[in-house]
């Protein structure tokens, strides 16, 4: 099931974002050396949102996924998975459901500070690579996907480069973004998972 954060899902959100954080062996020695970004903290943004996806049998938070919005533009801000979880498909549901949410509230780009890791996830789930950004932890990839109707669709279509709108560099992370790994659990998802969400997207 996937519904709205609470806060008392924070122990669980803590845990699932320490833990999958450091699953990646790439990231987990500068994490390590950097106790605070394993810290997750509630977001304070207003336009903050943020999605969790629970186990059926036993609800237990397996995944969650928070955005903020500025204008038309939702920007993705975590995306985690349970370790023990991976490969079923959950990162995906908790994308589709933001992309639902996004396209149905008028959003007309979603955009991503992504690990080099979940390159090929960005790719698949329509994603295309617009920089590289460079972070206290290492480079990323800056990465945008536009709505049906949002700009660079049809040059996508025919296989060219989309022009970003907005290209950000910098030397560290701003407030609302977290270490490299944000949503480098993504990586790790199998493309022919099954896991579906059973609430309808909000």
């Amino acid at each position: 099931m996937i519904r709205d954060a609470t806060p008392g899902d924070l122990p669980a959100l803590q845990s699932v974002f320490e833990r999958a954080s450091l699953s990646n062996p790439g990231d987990r020695a500068a994490l390590l050396d950097h106790p605070a970004a394993l810290v997750y903290s509630w977001p304070d943004d207003p336009t903050s949102r943020c999605r969790v996806a629970t186990d059926d049998a036993a609800g237990t938070l397996v995944g969650f996924v928070t955005t903020t919005r500025a204008d038309d533009v939702l920007e993705l801000v975590d995306l985690f998975v349970d370790p023990g979880r991976m490969r079923q498909g959950i990162a995906r549901a908790l994308l589709g459901d933001v992309v639902v949410h996004a396209w149905a509230t008028g959003a007309r780009r979603l955009e991503v500070d992504g690990n080099p890791h979940a390159h090929a996830f960005y790719e698949a789930v329509g994603f295309v690579v617009e920089s590289m950004v460079v972070t206290e932890f290492g480079p990323g990839l800056r990465l945008a996907r536009s709505s049906p109707s949002g700009p660079g669709v049809e040059a996508a279509r025919r296989g060219k480069p989309v022009q970003p709108t907005r290209v950000r560099w910098s030397s560290s992370h701003s407030s609302v973004r977290r270490h490299p790994s944000v949503a480098a659990a993504a990586s790790y998802e199998s493309r022919t998972s099954q896991w579906k969400p059973c609430s309808a997207p909000g």
